[in-house]
């Protein structure tokens, strides 16, 4: 850690911390930065690009109706099996093509996986992904009511609620 980072009492109550409206949290990532890049320019650059990549990011996610939940499988699932991966990620794209909506893409690529997973005899990611497989279906109930209901609405339209 750089000089001068306080890591660690901001929890403890310590008197050089309770005065600071964000405690560690507005010194440790710029000091901590500036220590590992050793240079002010490359830091300043650093803290601007960050939050200009990632807001419109996270505001094309939110915008397409996309979750960082589903993001977050895809990533999970490309880092630790890229071939699976791969396969989850066309199973979403072919699925979410097809039915105009984010969720059917979701659900198809989380059943998907464990299958994948399986024919590249990945037996221990197998197990995972077949669990994670169900909690995504069980936490897309609502979605699966509105599907057979014919009111899921598609990527683009606003909900109805």
């Amino acid at each position: 850690m750089p000089r001068g980072t306080r890591r660690g009492l901001r929890s403890r109550g310590h008197p050089d911390v309770r005065g600071e409206p964000f405690g560690d949290f507005a010194s440790v990532p710029p000091t901590s930065a500036l220590g590992l890049l050793r240079n002010i320019r490359a830091t300043l650059i650093s803290a601007i690009a960050l939050p200009l990549a990632a807001i419109p990011t996270f505001w094309a996610i939110s915008a397409l109706g996309f979750s960082l939940n589903l993001v977050s499988l895809l990533g999970i699932t490309l880092a630790l099996h890229w071939p699976t991966g791969l396969v989850a990620v066309a199973a979403w794209l072919l699925a979410m093509l097809i039915s105009r909506r984010s969720s059917v893409g979701g659900m198809a690529s989380a059943m998907v996986t464990p299958v994948a997973s399986a024919y590249f005899f990945k037996v221990d990611l197998t197990l995972m992904f077949l669990a994670l497989a169900l909690v995504v279906l069980w936490r897309h109930r609502a979605n699966i009511e509105r599907l057979i209901e014919g009111t899921e609405p598609r990527i683009g339209e606003r909900g109805q609620g």
